[in-house]
């Protein structure tokens, strides 16, 4: 028997589709001939979708032709409420008690609630601090990566012949699209300039940075094969990617490879002025032309959606001279963990934007709206574009908005047969303290001085499509796997950790294959006569908060950073040869730290000690990019001889404590383990660092920088 559908809203159709395993986009007459289909070849009976039977939204009857509304769970409208609410809401902000969620520097990081399938109102949920990221991350510095990331996306031109409201098509592996990137312009003034200068350590004083670039791009989901599906039974996963996480382990996910190449690059610099007593910024620029091609991979674990890792590869040309470079962080970690909490949100859109993922499957007609992890859509209706037709949709990101920090708007143009838009436009403007904040409240007002830098910054691009492949399979997210593997069975024990706080100098290193452990070091200290305040505070009751070794064929030298109980703060450098002795303990240097950092040994977290992440690290199931010419260790745990390792414990407190104390709940620090080594070879000069968070055992990424030597 065929059913008669008709009578049946959208929402409903979707229902049985989905029971029936079927795709959900489409039109609600595509929708209908697909379930018909699905009849002749299988005679299961319509599938009603669950729910009360007397709900009005469900029994609305719609003609093929008529207007299709969706009920109110398709689309979300909040009540509009005023800036001090928003901020609340978002932030649990209590200006005289310490129920707060948003921590930068020393403070907690939180993470955004997500929601999945529904536009929602994002709150930031409290977390314990972990990682040395979310501890000690400059907050200046991340908001500026926020502010060139937001826009970060493809988009794309493309015709279409027929212009009717539909729901966004999903991916697929195999899915491939090629675009151009035009009109992009970053001008940068002031302390954002920072973050573009340290990249590559010039010591030019630049005040201004503008940099102009075009060049095209491609987006692919890669598809994998059956050598990924190693302990799976049968193909029914295929297209799926086996990639390894933080901890070492292999996940099923969906791998997305996004290339972007900038023929045409150009980059002025200006400097202060020259003119006596003016602080201006001098109008006149040097500069020189070049090119940059950036090849970004993330993996999106298949059963949870996570982000488990994202890899960059970069090069870059420029007055004459030829970089390049790998970095790759795992999870939504690091950095990206610290931009969430600013601006919830802003990862769904390092990436080309997925139109299913932004609206979810909601109906695209005129007028309707939602929001997804921070970005409130408006579907403007059907725009000509060179003579086609098609939607209009503008989004915009509400806390840039409501925290006064500027204005980040996208436009952008979609059609049923992509699952990316058609092109986009973005404006994005940071300008903080430089712009009109008449209308800004002083909660936002504050907020924006303290987490975001001197100076302004903009940034414009358009990209367009100019080719389409479709892939067949639809991603498998939301399934479980045979071999997916169970992270707590190698997450350590609250007895393989060192609660070494209440009254230990140190995290304990107890190396074996490093000939002077931090052990040997600190026996040195009463034969170091010049370093009196550093032998003062480890006689008493400070402690070592960053330690980090330099070993040579027979000698190691230690630069030992010490907290004393007042606040006071220093560090000390010696090198031992032998079994710590007067003659063998050599002094070389002392001194004092400028920036405040705290002594609270309640703070300080169990960790692993560094011997025991040293056997981590060195393992090459779980971490084979470490082990080999070009990583830390040589083989079998045995590190290069210029593989330095070292160590810091983050507790919260700063220049910044009376505010972070006003926004925030501190509970504990982090400690984090960080290996570095520099060499040269086949002509190149090689730069390679990582960072592990030593309470988990969990790596949050690494990072390898190339010049021609």
């Amino acid at each position: 028997m065929v059913n008669d559908y008709s009578s049946l809203t959208v929402v409903a159709l979707k229902e049985i589709c989905r029971a029936r395993n079927l795709p959900l986009s489409g039109r609600k007459s595509e929708i209908i001939e697909r379930l018909l289909a699905s009849e002749i070849v299988d005679s299961n009976p319509v599938v009603e979708p669950s729910g009360p039977a007397d709900e009005e939204e469900d029994s609305i009857s719609l003609d093929e032709d008529e207007e299709i509304v969706e009920p109110s769970d398709e689309v979300m409208v909040a009540e509009k409420i005023d800036d001090e609410e928003i901020l609340e809401a978002t932030l649990e902000f209590e200006e005289t008690e310490s129920e707060n969620t948003m921590e930068i520097l020393e403070a907690e990081i939180h993470e955004a609630e997500v929601i999945e399938d529904l536009p929602a109102i994002v709150s930031l949920k409290k977390q314990r601090p972990t990682t040395l990221i979310e501890q000690l991350q400059n907050p200046k510095i991340a908001v500026v990566l926020i502010t060139l990331l937001l826009a970060g996306s493809g988009w794309y031109w493309y015709s279409i012949n027929q212009l009717e409201p539909f729901t966004p098509d999903n991916l697929r592996y195999g899915d491939e699209m090629g675009y151009t990137i035009t009109n992009g312009n970053i001008d940068v003034t002031d302390e954002f300039v920072t973050m573009f200068s340290d990249q590559f350590e010039s010591e030019e004083e630049i005040c201004r940075l503008r940099v102009a670039f075009s060049g095209s791009g491609s987006t692919v989901i890669s598809k994998g094969t059956e050598s990924d599906l190693v302990g799976e039974a049968g193909d029914s996963l295929l297209g799926a990617v086996r990639a390894r996480g933080g901890l070492g382990l292999p996940w099923l996910t969906v791998e997305k490879v996004h290339t972007h190449d900038y023929q045409e690059l150009d980059i002025q610099r200006h400097s202060p002025s020259v003119i006596p007593g003016s602080n201006q910024c001098s109008d006149l620029s040097v500069g020189g032309s070049g090119r940059m091609n950036l090849v970004t991979t993330s993996w999106d674990e298949i059963g949870e959606r996570d982000t488990i890792a994202t890899q960059a590869d970069w090069s870059l040309d420029i007055d004459t001279t030829h970089r390049e470079g790998v970095a790759m962080s795992y999870g939504v970690g690091g950095t990206f963990d610290l931009l969430e909490s600013v601006l919830p949100g802003v990862a769904i859109i390092l990436s080309p934007i997925e139109v299913s993922a932004l609206i979810g499957d909601s109906l695209i007609e005129t007028g309707v709206t939602g929001s997804y992890l921070g970005w409130n859509w408006n579907v403007i209706g059907p725009d000509n574009i060179g003579g086609t037709d098609m939607w209009k949709v503008v989004v915009d990101h509400e806390n840039v908005r409501d925290l006064c920090l500027g204005s980040a708007m996208i436009t952008i143009w979609i059609e049923e047969s992509s699952p990316w838009a058609i092109q986009q436009q973005v404006d994005l403007s940071i300008t903080g303290k430089e712009g009109n904040r008449a209308g800004c409240s002083t909660t936002s007002t504050i907020l924006s001085d303290l987490f975001f830098p001197e100076g302004t910054l903009d940034y414009q691009i358009t990209f367009a499509r100019s080719s389409l492949q479709r892939g067949e399979k639809l991603l498998d997210l939301g399934r479980s796997y045979a071999s997916r593997p169970n992270p707590v069975a190698w997450t350590p024990s609250s007895s393989e950790l060192e609660d070494w706080g209440d009254d230990e100098i140190h995290l304990p290193d107890n190396s074996i294959i490093r000939t002077h452990p931090l052990e040997s070091a600190l026996e040195c200290v009463p034969y170091l006569s010049e370093a009196v305040a550093a032998r003062a505070a480890l006689s008493g009751d400070g402690y070592v908060w960053r330690a980090i070794d330099q070993r040579t064929a027979s000698t190691t030298t230690w630069n030992i950073s010490w907290v004393e109980t007042d606040d006071t703060s220093g560090w000390v450098r010696m090198a031992i040869s032998d079994s710590p002795s007067d003659d063998n303990c050599t002094y070389e240097a002392h001194g004092a730290h400028d920036n405040s950092i705290s002594w609270d040994r309640n703070d300080i977290p169990a960790a692993l000690n560094m011997s025991e992440m040293e056997q981590r690290l060195s393992d090459e199931s779980r971490y084979l990019d470490f082990t080999g010419t070009n990583g830390f260790f040589i083989s079998d745990g045995i590190p290069h001889q210029n593989t330095r390792f070292g160590h810091l414990v983050a507790i919260p407190g700063s220049d910044y404590t009376d505010w972070i104390n006003r926004l925030s709940e501190i509970e504990n620090g982090a400690t984090t383990v960080d290996l570095s080594r520099k060499w040269d070879s086949g002509g190149w000069s090689n730069t390679l660092t990582m960072a592990a968070d030593a309470t988990d055992g969990r790596v949050i990424g690494w990072n390898l920088y190339r010049t021609p030597s």
